[in-house]
């Protein structure tokens, strides 16, 4: 799209002072860009971003600047026929190689916003039913029985557990650790949901070792899974074995996402297949 474009979209929301730059944001896992561009003047930096998912739409609107996790949302508008948002540009760096101080920031401010949202019953992006119905697509491709019997123990937790705001999709690329704050993009699937969901996919999908594409050492996964209970699950009446059998079972379930999306398309196996089937396996006994 055209620097004029991105421009005339933009300023459907929010006035932009001369000079002003205009700069598309790239993927992070392979060649290409994102429908996301960064438009800078003299007063700072904004994200203009085309969003395909009613629930980050709803989920902006909804929140609006009520937590700092969020980038700062300054509106949104259509054009062809397509939705875009006007989001605070978030200066800082991803997860995708973490370190223990920005791990600490990151459970700061997720601790602080489930605590805020626990419990609560207000309806925030996502239902939970059609949550739910996206991890149960997932156990029509098990065959294993050691597999389906553990992915039956996670749903009936699923339906159970206390619930919290989570960012569905919390992988390393969705974070940003700023110079001043921590904040979370990218909320296509988010909502009212298990507390478990959110640190589970952020560590799931992590490796020493370059098995998956996201760097965290065990040691540091550890940490997270302690800091989440000494901070928040604790204090909510939580005894520590009922909270990492949750943490076990959710876990399990994470690391089934590549299982499925192998098998679904028909992908031949390869290191990446081999190593979510093996953690699967390992965390299913624990569930």
């Amino acid at each position: 799209m055209k620097e004029q474009t991105v421009l005339h979209i933009a300023s459907r929301m929010r006035d932009f002072s001369d000079p002003v730059d205009v700069s598309q944001i790239p993927y992070e896992e392979c060649d290409g860009f994102y429908s996301v561009w960064k438009i800078t003047d003299a007063r700072g930096s904004y994200l203009l971003k085309r969003t395909a998912s009613e629930t980050e739409l709803a989920i902006y609107r909804k929140l609006r600047n009520r937590i700092d996790a969020l980038p700062t949302f300054y509106g949104a508008t259509e054009y062809r026929g397509k939705p875009y948002l006007l989001l605070e540009f978030v200066e800082g760096h991803n997860l995708m190689h973490a370190t223990r101080n920005d791990l600490g920031r990151v459970l700061d401010a997720m601790i602080r916003m489930q605590d805020r949202f626990w419990g609560s019953r207000q309806r925030v992006g996502e239902p939970f039913s059609a949550a739910l119905q996206s991890c149960l697509n997932r156990k029509a491709y098990l065959s294993e029985t050691v597999l389906i019997d553990a992915f039956t123990r996670f749903e009936a937790m699923y339906r159970t557990l206390p619930c919290t705001l989570c960012h569905n999709d919390f992988l390393p690329f969705n974070v940003i650790v700023g110079t001043e704050r921590t904040a979370f993009i990218d909320w296509e699937y988010g909502g009212i949901l298990p507390y478990p969901a959110m640190l589970a996919r952020l560590l799931a999908h992590t490796s020493e070792h370059g098995e998956t594409p996201f760097f965290m050492t065990q040691q540091d996964r550890d940490f997270a899974i302690e800091t989440y209970y000494d901070r928040l699950i604790h204090k909510k009446g939580i005894s520590r074995a009922d909270y990492l059998a949750a943490m076990n079972a959710f876990l399990f379930y994470e690391s089934l996402e590549w299982v499925y999306v192998y098998r679904k398309y028909n992908k031949p196996p390869d290191a990446l297949y081999d190593f979510a089937l093996r953690q699967s396996h390992d965390f299913a006994e624990k569930v």
